[in-house]
């Protein structure tokens, strides 16, 4: 793994990390909300025999990237633009998990020269599109929702939630993992993966919850493009234990592209993207 920065054309840093061969075709990955470029572990030697290779990268405000103040769905697929552009390449795949979906979207409908390939794991779905507006069907919808429409009381609560982390981040990661389900709570008592987390966390929370605020508010918006308007196949990725992704929402957000796939994988929560990383890779590229 390399681990980089660069500078946007308006001086902002974006951090990334780099799995791979840099000459290999970029896969870039949209990380969840609290998480960071650290949120994902990929076999680096089965990349390079598939000559593929995955860049991820923290968004505003989050671990080694710039702050960028009310940055917007649009504003993130512009960063995931100019990092596939400084390593090289014209073309590559959006990967979004959780939270990063929305991102992932957003990249794929405003780059479409760009983006060859778009597949999402456990994602969030988005508040609407250019041409609908969605009424809030989960938590997170409400959450980022609020965090727009009410932004004092939400940077507060952001805030009071880094407290907590950073107070004892053991005993918050712990706790996350406590009300996981059974098969995200397995995989995440591998020290591998707990290690992980842990730092990914630790990005994400360290900045007062700047980056995990920021994040809610762009949620809370509206897509500018449309999703019907994405013509690339797209594959939705679903852990049939996954609580923040439910079957009904799976279907309804495939129902709003041209062209999508609904993948229900056993035994996997809203990590499987850590589970079946080559799975969903295989099945989603070419």
């Amino acid at each position: 793994m390399i681990s980089s920065s660069f500078q946007t054309g308006g001086g902002r840093c974006i951090a990334y990390n780099l799995y791979g061969d840099v000459a290999h075709f970029p896969v870039a990955f949209f990380h969840g909300l609290g998480g960071s470029r650290h949120s994902i572990a990929v076999d680096e030697g089965w990349l390079r025999q598939k000559q593929w290779s995955v860049v991820s990268f923290d968004r505003p405000g989050v671990g080694g990237s710039g702050p960028l103040p009310g940055y917007t769905l649009e504003q993130v697929a512009a960063d995931a633009a100019a990092l596939v552009n400084h390593l090289g390449h014209q073309r590559c795949a959006a990967f979004g998990w959780s939270a990063g979906g929305p991102f992932a979207m957003a990249f794929a409908a405003a780059f479409p020269e760009m983006v060859d390939f778009l597949f999402l794991a456990g994602t969030a779905l988005p508040i609407g599109d250019g041409k609908h507006r969605w009424w809030p069907a989960s938590s997170l919808q409400w959450m980022a929702l609020g965090s727009r429409l009410f932004p004092l009381p939400a940077k507060l609560l952001f805030r009071f939630s880094a407290r907590r982390h950073n107070r004892n981040p053991a005993a918050a990661l712990a706790g996350a993992i406590a009300d996981s389900c059974p098969a995200d709570h397995r995989l995440l008592h591998s020290p591998a993966m707990l290690s992980l987390f842990r730092q990914a966390s630790d990005d994400a929370w360290g900045r007062g919850g700047y980056g995990p605020f920021c994040d809610a508010r762009a949620l809370g918006r509206r897509l500018f493009g449309c999703l019907e308007d994405i013509r690339i196949p797209v594959h939705l990725w679903r852990g049939e234990q996954d609580p923040l992704f439910s079957a009904a929402m799976a279907e309804k957000l495939a129902g709003r592209f041209s062209k999508a796939t609904v993948h229900k994988v056993k035994e996997a929560g809203h990590l499987l993207y850590l589970q079946n990383l080559r799975e969903i890779l295989e099945v989603s590229l070419w």
